[in-house]
């Protein structure tokens, strides 16, 4: 007994003097890091080298630096109660990396290298126990500083497109419990920012559920992915639900009224409700032609790039352009003063072109555009107008660039109307005259006949 005592003693020495001396420590560093490498590897990728550079255990606490690959450091620190039950001997356990390399942490816990750039990790753990299951309970924070995102794998992986050199900085606070991760942060990137309340994230079904709100404050930059000319800024809030298949909505009132869209499985569906005309012009870059608002509806296909839009315009009033400039410049009305109240634009959108017709009616003026195309290679507009004013006919072509077009007028049936108005005006019939010439009664309303045929 004396001896088995006397063994358990040394054993109990040994057991602290290589725990909690500095010695001891730095003796038991190789054997510990080749156990974290052996034991993380199920969980991180299978190559990874775990080197511990600092060790440091006390009665109450530990503390510990890992270089992970010889390139990222991660500091361990916890609490230690060594009389409690086995799972409560480590509790507390606080993991931090700072300004690690984005791309090897990507790496190492097997995921795609999506970007480049530094980090901040701090993950805390109530206790060891947590750490041995599958999904454990714990929560973190990460920032990302400057994260260079790779294009042509974002495109491969998640068939998404983005222009060069796109930054993104940004902070996300999680909370993991059982298998649901949930999060709240914001992102700022060169395109756009970004900012979810609450998102869901499910480790088993890998099924994601969120809230966000997209500012974006120079839409030009989007022309890349968009392959439309835009100007101006707008905001959009909605959810991002990823199940077998994402969907996503959004609700912008940056147009004075309300757009609404879904987007599932590549297939876009717009509602517009009374949304400015002139600021939705203004955005997609194309000259101001109307005042007044819209009402509307887009089906779109983004893979196929086809796609219907239908819309009404109310209240519409024409702008100053070169058609009304024209008009006035030959003795016409003035179009700027009419107010349009039937109005409509639809559109057949394919990969090239825009096929569309427009027809806005006043209480004297019809205007209609059509046929009208709309190259979408080089944004040009060929199109037909026919206007008519008090049964007066004029019609030209609309043609050129769609931001500065060139409108030809065909005034033929125009300018012949006014110049029958004017005989009319200065040609005077009357029996006297035709009695001078020899014609008899019976042949002078006949002849009278005649001339008023010549002028209808």
């Amino acid at each position: 007994m004396k001896k088995l005592l006397s063994l358990t003693l040394i054993l109990l020495t040994l057991l602290i003097f290589l725990i909690f001396h500095d010695t001891g420590n730095r003796l038991i560093k190789p054997y510990l890091g080749d156990y974290l490498a052996t034991y993380l590897k199920p969980k991180l990728k299978q190559d990874i080298a775990i080197e511990i550079e600092d060790l440091k255990i006390n009665i109450n606490t530990f503390y510990a630096t890992l270089i992970i690959d010889k390139l990222t450091e991660m500091k361990i620190k916890g609490e230690l109660s060594l009389f409690e039950e086995k799972s409560k001997i480590v509790q507390n356990i606080q993991i931090d990396i700072d300004k690690g390399e984005l791309e090897e942490l990507l790496r190492i816990s097997k995921q795609e290298p999506y970007g480049k750039g530094t980090v901040d990790l701090q993950i805390n753990i109530p206790s060891i126990q947590g750490i041995q299951k599958k999904y454990p309970k714990a929560t973190a924070t990460i920032k990302l500083y400057e994260a260079l995102l790779d294009k042509k794998l974002l495109k491969k992986s998640l068939k998404v497109e983005i222009p060069n050199d796109t930054e993104i900085n940004g902070t996300i606070n999680s909370n993991l419990n059982e298998n649901i991760i949930i999060s709240e942060g914001s992102f700022q990137t060169s395109l756009a920012n970004i900012d979810f309340k609450q998102a869901k994230y499910d480790l088993k079904t890998k099924n994601i559920e969120s809230d966000y709100l997209l500012k974006i404050a120079d839409l030009s930059k989007l022309e890349p992915i968009s392959k439309q000319k835009l100007r101006g800024s707008i905001e959009i809030e909605g959810t991002i639900l990823k199940e077998k298949n994402l969907t996503i909505t959004g609700v912008s009132k940056d147009l004075e009224g309300e757009l609404s869209f879904t987007l599932m499985d590549k297939k876009l569906h717009a509602n517009i409700s009374n949304i400015s005309i002139e600021k939705l012009i203004y955005t997609i870059h194309y000259p101001q032609i109307f005042r007044g608002k819209m009402v509307g509806e887009l089906n779109y296909n983004l893979s196929q790039k086809k796609g219907l839009f239908t819309s009404k315009l109310n209240q519409a009033q024409l702008l100053p352009n070169q058609l009304t400039t024209l008009i006035k410049r030959i003795q016409g009305p003035d179009l700027t003063k009419e107010r349009y109240n039937e109005t409509t634009l639809n559109a057949k959108i394919n990969r090239e072109f825009i096929d569309f017709d427009f027809q806005a009616k006043s209480k004297t003026t019809t205007l209609k555009l059509h046929p009208a195309i709309i190259n979408r290679d080089n944004n040009n507009i060929d199109a037909n107008y026919i206007l008519d004013i008090e049964d007066k006919d004029i019609g030209g072509t609309i043609k050129g660039k769609i931001d500065n077009p060139k409108i030809s007028i065909d005034s033929s049936k125009f300018v012949q109307r006014e110049i029958i108005d004017k005989v009319k005006e200065y040609i005077h019939i009357d029996d006297s005259t035709l009695k001078d010439l020899g014609i008899g009664e019976k042949e002078q309303e006949a002849v009278k006949e005649l001339f008023r045929g010549f002028f209808k």
